[in-house]
């Protein structure tokens, strides 16, 4: 199949079902096939991003680039925006996010969408409200500028209104991922704790592998301290190839039960899946700090290497050099 315009529409549906890990082949071949043609090719560096899928978004934002010969297309800086991001340089994917914004002369959504989820991450909520606010107004049937929106009201406290936005989404799209927004704002309120179990259950009983109802599932297990059944709950999705969180949230676990080793091999496979995933090295880090027998002649307290986000060794070179962004 070699219609540029299909592939990208398969993707994109797969990606409106919540299905992003399954959108991105088909989108992919669109871009192999014809490297020339950016339709749809921000949104394919969404699913990346949120897929967290590097070596592929590095790939996809260069060659954007390349192919960006008179420097007047939004798509691949929406992409460089989001290979910063995944590489924590978030100040310059900011830049690249803006560039995308205004290139053409209109506001972009999925430039806007980028820049709410970097402002996000950078926990500047007020911007990244904004951001998404805008996205949604160009975009009003899009699930993602909700969901951003709905993010920031969890993370600032403001949980009536995030449940208003969740609420008003399930109107429109009855699926597991708008079920399990319905839960998390129940799961911060006095005397709600049934009813947000009870969204969760049906969120799983329609999709049982769907991620963010996995997720609270685990999450509410484990303050209950059953760490048991949380562990079986994530191994389930283990033969689905999932993303390094799955293996982060599991090895957690592990280490809650006392099986550091196992532990250990979970936070390896997601540092395959994500070599620039802070939180699976600052795992086996602590990991290895506690294995290492002390040296009573030193100081009793060991020194961890700092992670950082140096960004001459964790980009290629030709990033700084990239034209179009000051």
């Amino acid at each position: 199949m070699n219609n540029h315009r299909l592939l990208v529409a398969i993707g994109k549906t797969y990606a409106m079902t919540g299905a992003y890990a399954s959108g991105i082949a088909p989108m992919l071949v669109a871009h192999i096939n014809e490297c020339s043609n950016f339709d749809g090719m921000e949104f394919l560096a969404f699913l990346l991003w949120t897929e967290k899928k590097g070596l592929e978004l590095e790939k996809l934002a260069f060659k954007l680039m390349e192919y960006n010969y008179t420097e007047s297309k939004s798509e691949p800086y929406v992409a460089m925006a989001y290979y910063c991001q995944l590489t924590n340089r978030n100040s310059k994917g900011l830049q690249f996010a803006e560039k995308a914004n205004s290139i053409q002369g209109v506001k972009s959504p999925e430039a806007l969408i980028c820049k709410g989820n970097i402002y996000l991450e950078m926990q500047n909520f007020e911007e990244a409200l904004s951001c998404f606010r805008e996205a949604s107004t160009l975009s009003p049937k899009r699930f993602e500028p909700q969901k951003g929106i709905f993010d920031c009201y969890m993370s600032m406290s403001r949980f009536r209104d995030a449940m208003a936005i969740a609420t008003a989404l399930l109107k429109i799209q009855h699926s597991p991922r708008v079920i399990t927004m319905c839960a998390y704002p129940l799961t911060k309120e006095a005397g709600t704790m049934r009813k947000a179990k009870s969204h969760l259950k049906k969120a799983l009983d329609l999709d049982s592998r769907c991620l963010p109802a996995v997720f609270l599932s685990v999450d509410l297990l484990e303050e209950d301290g059953q760490f048991g059944p949380a562990v079986v709950l994530l191994k389930k999705l283990l033969d689905t190839c999932p993303p390094p969180s799955v293996h982060i949230k599991l090895a957690g676990l592990l280490i809650k039960m006392g099986k550091e080793d196992k532990a250990a091999d979970h936070f390896n496979i997601a540092l395959k899946l994500d070599p620039n995933n802070r939180e699976a090295r600052a795992g086996l880090q602590k990991l290895d700090q506690s294995a290492r027998p002390l040296d009573n002649s030193n100081s009793s307290t060991v020194e961890v290497e700092e992670i950082t986000s140096d960004e001459d060794e964790m980009f290629p070179s030709g990033l700084e050099n990239m034209q179009g962004v000051d």
